[in-house]
């Protein structure tokens, strides 16, 4: 059975919150590596690369945060969407 567009476009977004929230996590290590970059396109190779092995759409999401972003506010309002859509993800999933 397909997947339908709600749930898939609900799992992309756990998919790019939860990269996000280890992105946050791993801060550091993420602006360490990326600082050694020539550009942005070596930055995406090297999230894309051990030790991130993140998806291009969640490296592309880490490039295009800002320090605003590194807040306990955004990162808890993460958590708190991440919730929210992991609930519509399973009422879809207990609906079929």
């Amino acid at each position: 059975m397909a997947e339908s567009g709600d749930a898939a476009a609900f799992r992309e977004r756990l998919h790019v919150i939860d990269g996000t929230l280890d992105a946050l996590n791993r801060l550091d290590a993420v602006n360490a590596a990326v600082r050694t970059c020539s550009d942005r396109k070596a930055a995406m190779q090297t999230l894309l690369g051990s030790p991130f092995n993140y998806t291009e759409v969640v490296a592309n999401h880490v490039l295009d945060l800002t320090v605003g972003k590194q807040t306990q506010k955004f990162i808890e309002g993460l958590h708190q969407e991440r919730r929210t859509v992991a609930e519509k993800l399973e009422a879809l999933r207990g609906s079929d």
